[in-house]
């Protein structure tokens, strides 16, 4: 399977800028005419809900709260990248 679209990851901690400076690429390229799709991880999955309860809430083991950021990724992957990628779209975005 081909994805002509690009996926351009923006990776920095907390605080960094990463969502300031995705959005500034986005406008850029949407203003040279490109398909962009701007996301960010976790994603907004029911999934994503849960752990941002669990992370400020209750004491979740480390493992439990991977393999549920495991499944955020995969549905984010299944459900937005990989059909944005397959139409030729560009996903930027703080991960």
């Amino acid at each position: 399977m081909t994805h002509p679209g690009k996926l351009i990851a923006v990776e920095g901690i907390d605080g960094a800028g990463t969502t300031t400076q995705s959005g500034l690429l986005v406008e850029e390229l949407r203003r040279r005419g490109h398909d962009v799709v701007l996301t960010a991880e976790p994603s907004g999955t029911a999934i994503t809900a849960r752990l941002r309860e669990w992370m400020k809430n209750e004491d979740v083991p480390p493992h439990d709260l991977l393999l549920c950021f495991c499944a955020d990724r995969a549905i984010h992957l299944h459900e937005t990248i990989l059909p944005a990628r397959q139409r030729g779209a560009g996903r930027v975005g703080p991960c």
